[in-house]
């Protein structure tokens, strides 16, 4: 077996576990990047490919848009692990960032992450910024479908906090002791968990 063969299977096998230890993404670029890019997609690696020695392309097939009105398949290519690329693995589904015509993706884009413990509700905050400001209706659908009642306040504190971070409209997230609100609906909590959302 040649080196690049090694290579390429090393890296479809291992992923990019490396990659959040070792690489440093510049303060507050995923948060940009999101904000920024015109189409962000869920979708399956099929296959995979080395490009020299530092860059992986890959095909993704699209199987949920997240963001815009996206194509059924993508090559994207991202750098090795230890530059932030993503984990690239075959059949693995994941959260891709398109914020340039070379379709180039890497974790400090916010590719990559979607089955992190921090950022599992990525796409979920995604799809909330980008509702219209007028559709209550479908911000309390989207949270009572990805927050079950008694889930913990600290986390849906954070949540909204990134929120804040990615809205384009820079719309804030009012937060007290009993309740956050957040442009049209109202989070409702009893000791300290997660009971209900409504429209205000």
């Amino acid at each position: 077996m040649s080196l690049r063969g090694f290579l390429l299977i090393a890296v479809l096998l291992l992923g990019a576990v490396p990659a959040l230890a070792d690489c440093e993404c510049p303060a507050g670029s995923l948060e940009q990047a999101i904000r920024k890019a015109e189409t962000i997609i869920r979708g399956e690696i099929v296959s995979a490919r080395l490009l020299g020695a530092t860059v992986i392309e890959f095909d993704v097939q699209v199987n949920d848009a997240v963001r815009g009105n996206p194509e059924s398949e993508y090559r994207l290519t991202t750098p090795m692990p230890g530059a932030c690329g993503v984990a690239v693995r075959l059949g693995f589904n994941d959260l891709f960032v398109l914020d340039d015509a070379k379709h180039s993706v890497s974790t400090c884009n916010g590719s990559g992450r979607a089955n992190s413990k921090k950022y599992v509700f990525l796409s979920t905050a995604i799809r909330l910024v980008d509702l219209p400001v007028s559709d209550a209706r479908g911000a309390e659908r989207l949270i009572s479908q990805r927050f079950n009642p008694g889930f913990g306040r600290a986390e849906i504190d954070a949540f909204f906090e990134f929120v804040e971070k990615i809205d384009p409209l820079s719309s804030s997230a009012l937060h007290s002791d009993s309740k956050i609100e957040y442009r049209g609906i109202a989070l409702r909590f009893v000791d300290g968990r997660f009971d209900n959302v409504e429209i205000r």
